[in-house]
């Protein structure tokens, strides 16, 4: 996952599988299943996959 957020933070879109998620879930076990979160609070967004980082300004700050 660690390489994934470096190539999305880069402008580059990650391919994932988007899974039903509930925004009550406290179990994430799998990358999917966090990136599937991070969709729904609008962290990532994505178009027919890949995810990527929704807005460029997101994209500067430091990991």
């Amino acid at each position: 996952m660690r390489n994934d957020i470096v190539l999305m933070v880069a402008g580059e879109r990650v391919p994932a599988k988007m899974q039903q998620y509930a925004a009550t879930a406290n179990d994430l076990y799998t990358k999917d299943q966090i990136y599937s979160a991070m969709v729904v609070y609008g962290l990532l967004t994505y178009e027919e996959l890949p995810i990527e980082i929704p807005r460029k300004n997101w994209r500067n700050f430091s990991i």
